[in-house]
């Protein structure tokens, strides 16, 4: 009997290191095959790297012995890759080649998020479809008043934001210059709606300017080519610095300036008033042509009144009615810098509405002036008056009976106060900041500085482990949902995180394959908070299941619907949300509580 445990044991070791080898050797007998194709004609693409990468709870690549530490394929002509000896566990594919939009598994639309997948059985792998879009181009020619080709212009593409929360146009790749013939191409374009606009910088400064830097040496921005130069040119008191890839305007009339202003397709000087290109994937478009007009100028002179100013101050003409449509352009907005005495001269600034911007500091203590300014003859004059930034304070608080979890140590960015009331100033700024010492100094308290004056609304942005926020309050109104005005130094803003999550998630019958992709739309009911809801407005896709999921979802009461993702741009539009009312699934969800849902996919109503 002795003589036989021993034997027993060697048996169950035998047995045991058996289970295990044959349940690594199944761990690792996975795979995942799919093909590249063009997302408009559905042809396969050849030549594109494809990777691999790990999803949440699945094991390294380095466990698959079979990639051999590598984790990319090059498919051939038919589009085809195959990742062989992967653990048991999900995967996202990326894939990548020049003259294309980047493609990613589960995504239907450029930029969308990717979706992971699941490895499956070697023998018989699932089978997935990668789409890629094909870039395109945009062409055209620039002509001056009388048709003559400008040499050497500068443009810009901006293509409309695909973000549900606007639909701005912003500037996307690098500016394109016209060639000797006036011929420009703006190419690896992705497809959308753009804009296309001749705009180029241009500064100013008074002839004291120059006194002011060589004797302080003090420059907050760009300053005019001094005197002498072949772009600085003299009207009057003052220059004006034709920037890179502007074009060179006549000759004064009578003392003051015709200008080429920014200029959009095909002659408007305003981007609500241009017109918008439509680029399809890999399509080519020719002839956006533009034409340039010059206009009269008026001189603009100012001063700057506030805290203990020493010259050399950054002034800016923003363009207010261009904030919400274009505000990348601002970056072309009418500079100068002031002298010594705190003055500043544009002597060459088109008519129309614009805000006069600087800021400065005095110790700790940041200023600003935003003055709105309308030029509508040929002399201007404007006071500017500095006025402190405003500050806001926060405090932490947790709802729930476990443990509370610590403070934040170090630097990192918990929130975001976003200005929502369309002014010309910082449409949000970031609350970055060094929270252990803060949090040291104020018994958990923290403040963010550097606001105008305007109307705010709190976007938490991350939740500490384990918890989901809840609200910010402010005199007892919720201000992540209400926006609230900033007009002095805020009270104490509470920010409230509970461990009783709430959300929605369920399956939508019809969107399993491949060509019926749905998303899911979540909203509230009462319409009157359409236009400010960006905690309760959610989109979510489906993935190959057609399942989907809101983890963090904040209590009330919504209307669901899912719809064909290629129907939904735009859809936080008042309009549209009416109309998905009236085919949405109606839900209430409770503090706490997580509901499963069945939903049939609608079109979306016209």
């Amino acid at each position: 009997m002795l003589k036989v445990l021993p034997l027993l044991r060697v048996f169950a070791m035998m047995v045991v290191a058996g289970a295990i080898a044959r349940g690594q050797g199944a761990a690792r007998d996975n795979a995942i095959a799919g093909t590249v194709v063009d997302a408009r004609t559905g042809k396969p693409i050849g030549a594109v790297l494809v990777s691999i990468s790990e999803g949440p709870n699945t094991p390294p690549l380095e466990s698959s012995p079979g990639l051999h530490g590598r984790a990319q394929i090059l498919t051939g002509a038919d589009g085809r890759f195959l990742f062989r000896d992967l653990t048991s566990g999900t995967f996202t594919i990326t894939a990548i080649k020049n003259g294309y939009a980047e493609g990613a598994s589960g995504r239907r639309r450029i930029g969308s998020t990717a979706a992971p997948v699941p490895s499956g059985d070697a023998q018989s792998p699932p089978e997935i479809t990668v789409r890629m879009w094909k870039l395109g181009a945009i062409t055209g020619t620039v002509v001056d008043e009388s048709g003559e080709p400008v040499v050497g212009v500068q443009l810009r593409a901006l293509v409309r934001s695909r973000s549900a929360e606007n639909r701005r146009f912003v500037v996307t790749g690098r500016p394109a210059s016209t060639d000797d013939r006036g011929i420009y191409r703006f190419s690896g374009l992705v497809p959308g709606d753009y804009l296309v606009v001749a705009s180029a910088p241009t500064t100013s400064s008074s002839v004291s300017v120059f006194e002011t830097v060589a004797h302080t040496g003090r420059v907050n921005g760009p300053v005019s080519p001094p005197p002498g130069t072949p772009t600085g040119i003299q009207v009057g008191d003052g220059f004006v610095g034709i920037g890179r890839g502007g074009a060179i305007p006549p000759p004064p009339i009578a003392g003051h300036l015709f200008v080429y202003p920014p200029t959009f397709h095909p002659a408007a000087l305003d981007p609500g008033q241009a017109r918008v290109i439509t680029l399809a994937s890999g399509e080519e478009i020719e002839s956006i042509n533009l034409q340039l007009q010059p206009v009269p100028t008026a001189r603009v002179a100012g001063r700057l009144e506030g805290p203990d100013l020493h010259g050399g101050e950054y002034v800016r003409l923003s363009r207010p009615a261009w904030q919400d449509l274009t505000p990348d352009l601002d970056q072309d907005a009418p500079s100068a810098m002031a002298d010594s005495t705190d003055r500043f001269v544009l002597p060459a600034v088109p008519a129309g509405d614009y805000t006069v911007r600087t800021t400065t500091e005095e110790g700790s203590t940041r200023y600003f002036a935003a003055t709105p300014l309308t030029v509508a003859g040929p002399e201007v004059e404007v006071t500017a008056v500095l006025r402190p930034l405003l500050r806001a304070t926060f405090r932490y608080e947790f709802d729930g009976e476990t443990e509370k979890p610590k403070l934040p140590v170090g630097v990192f960015s918990p929130l975001l106060l976003q200005r929502v009331d369309g002014a010309s100033g910082p449409r949000s700024i970031s609350g970055a900041f060094d929270a252990s010492g803060q949090f040291e100094k104020s018994g958990g308290r923290f403040q963010l500085n550097g606001f105008e004056p305007g109307k705010y609304r709190v976007v938490v942005r991350d939740s500490p482990a384990g918890w989901m926020f809840k609200s910010a309050t402010l005199n007892g109104v919720d201000v992540s949902e209400t926006p609230f005005d900033l007009t002095r130094d805020s009270e104490e803003i509470v920010l409230t995180f509970t461990n009783r999550w709430s959300g929605i998630s369920g399956v939508v019958h019809g969107a399993e394959a491949e060509t019926n992709a749905a998303i899911v739309l979540v909203f509230p009911t009462n319409s009157q908070s359409w236009e400010s809801c960006p905690r309760r407005c959610r989109g979510a896709s489906t993935n190959q299941q057609g399942k989907f999921g809101f983890g963090s979802l904040a209590p009330g009461d919504y209307y669901v619907v899912a719809v064909p993702e290629d129907q939904s741009d735009g859809w936080r539009d008042a309009k549209t949300l009416d109309s998905l009312a009236r085919v949405a699934t109606r839900v209430t969800i409770l503090d706490g509580e997580h509901k499963t849902i069945d939903l049939e996919m609608r079109q979306v109503p016209q």
